[in-house]
Order: C-alpha cells, then structure tokens, then sequence
C-alpha cells in the first residue's frame, strides 16, 4: 500500500493567461490561450512565443506543436470549456459502447466502521476574491449541471434510492444554512408544463405519510403568489375530504380578499354576495342541514333545524 491518506491528490493552480482573439500577424507569448467556436470548437495555448502567420485562419487540429507562423501552439481543449479547468474529463461513448459511465465513486461504510463525518464527495468553494459575484455579471457557480445536444436526456439531476423495505437517507435533498442565499434557496427560472411537480415522473412511490409541502418556519408569508394567470393562483382538484383547510389560530382574519373578509371565527363580511341560482324545498319538511338557505322569485327560505324549512315572502317597494 503506497498511501493511506491520500491515495492520490491533485493541486492544481489557475494562472494568468484568460482567452485571446486569434489574428493575423498578432503577437502571441507563451501560455496565451486562443479559442474557435463552431465547427472547429477548439481551444489552443501557445508553447512558443511568436507572431502568428499573416494569412488563414489560425491552428487547427488536436495536436501538441501546430505552428502557425512563428508560433508554436497545442490543442487543449473543445472550446465549450474553453475557460481554464483544473482538472478536465471527456468521454465519447461510440456505437456499440452499451451502458458507461463518464465518472463513478462508489463508497462503502464497511461493517464495523464507525459513522462520523462521511461524505461520499465534497465540493467546496470559497470566495475570497474581495468582491461579490454579481447576478447577471458573473457566473460563479459551485455546481454546473448543464444538458445540450439536439436529443434529449432524462434527467439533469437524480438523487434516488434502491432500498426496498428501509428508507436510505433521512434527508432527499437538504438545503441548510442561515446564510446560504440571500434571494432564494430554490430558484427556478424555466419553462416547462410544470415548475415543481410531485409523483408526475411515475417512477417510484409519490406518497408523502404528512405532507407533500410542509412550512413550520416563521417567515411573513408560507405561500406569496404574483405575476400574471391565465386561469387560477391555486387550482385545487384532488379526491380529498376537503379542498382547503384552516386550521391554524388566527388574530386577523382566516381569509382576506378584495372587498371580502372571513374573521377567526368564520363570520363572513363582504362589500356584496351573489347567491347562486337556488333550488327552493318541496316543502317544509324536504331535506336539509341547519343554516342552509334558498330562495325563488317570492320567498327566502331558511333550514332552521333538521330538514325542517321556514320561509319569508318577498315583495317590492
């Protein structure tokens, strides 16, 4: 065994030398990086000082000395990751191939080690630069997932589980920290038919023994919607006993809304209330619930106990 530590370790330093405009005739000094979008996407460092050639279109090829004039340059790179990367992998899976993978880390907590501080894998980023990465300025991103190509993939990322009969982890995905983000812990700036969807994939179970959303923090508002709907804020149409329910203690009201309001103990005030087309009992005896109301052309009637109706006449003034 060479190591028992650290098996292998890398260290990797990123100096000077950002991404200049190849050009005829131009000075280029050693460690200067070149890049060719499109077809050619490639990315070239220059090995040896000199001016590059006074015609064409500069290096092409992926080999380690291509000179271009006086220049002596190597391919690096594709120029989608044409920034400078510290440690760099690439797989092409050829027909034929089958199942691959471009990296795996398998980790196993053997019988009889001690759990402790355990992570599979650790990614961590510092900014100590002295400025803040400004939205929209600078990507400084701790993980990238991104996806292209003309055919679709699956899934961008997947956290799953094989267990069958005993849960693999307490926590799916947790996102912790007073200070982690000052906009949003999740933001989701995509369009699809759904922005957070629970149990559509239909791979897996998707019951929840408590809740699919749960809030217990004590922010100003569990649930702030805005913007523009074309139908409806909230679209409720599941098969449960009841569609909304309020069951917390209220001070102000239980529901408040334009020109409405339903106070904590349910009495209902409103600028106006439409009753509905109504269906008028057959007789004082027809079946009913205590406070249900009806009406017609010439009477109010009101359920004043078990199926038991009572009405007043109506007139003009």
């Amino acid at each position: 065994m060479h190591s028992e530590e650290q098996t292998l370790a890398v260290h990797t330093v990123i100096n000077r030398g950002a991404l200049k405009k190849w050009a005829p005739s131009a000075n280029f000094a050693v460690g200067d990086n070149i890049a060719f979008g499109g077809a050619r996407n490639t990315v070239y460092r220059a090995v040896e000082a000199g001016r590059s050639a006074p015609t064409g279109e500069g290096p092409t090829g992926k080999a380690t000395r291509i000179r271009d004039g006086s220049v002596v340059w190597e391919w690096i790179n594709d120029a989608a990751i044409a920034a400078k990367v510290g440690a760099y992998i690439e797989t092409s899976v050829m027909p034929g191939a089958g199942p691959s993978w471009g990296a795996a880390f398998n980790y196993h907590l053997l019988p009889g080690a001690e759990p402790s501080f355990n992570p599979g894998v650790e990614f961590d980023y510092t900014n100590g630069s002295g400025k803040n990465c400004a939205l929209g300025v600078a990507d400084c991103t701790h993980l990238r997932v991104a996806a292209g190509g003309p055919n679709q993939i699956t899934t961008n990322l997947a956290v799953l589980s094989d267990n069958k009969s005993s849960y693999a982890a307490i926590w799916g995905l947790r996102l912790n920290g007073d200070f982690l983000a000052s906009e949003a812990v999740i933001a989701v700036d995509a369009s699809s038919k759904v922005g957070l969807a629970f149990g559509r994939s239909g791979i897996g179970g998707a019951s929840h023994s408590v809740a699919t959303i749960e809030d217990v923090t004590n922010s100003p508002t569990a649930l702030s919607i805005g913007g523009k709907k074309s139908i409806a804020g909230i679209v409720e149409h599941s098969t449960s006993p009841n569609g909304l329910a309020l069951n917390g203690h209220y001070s102000g009201a239980q529901i408040v809304g334009k020109d409405f309001m339903v106070d904590p103990e349910g009495n209902v005030s409103a600028a106006s209330i439409t009753e509905p087309n109504s269906s008028p009992p057959k007789s004082s005896k027809s079946p009913c619930r205590v406070g249900q109301r009806a009406w017609d052309i010439n009477y109010e009637y009101r359920c004043v106990a078990s199926n038991t109706w009572k009405r007043a006449a109506l007139a003009s003034w």
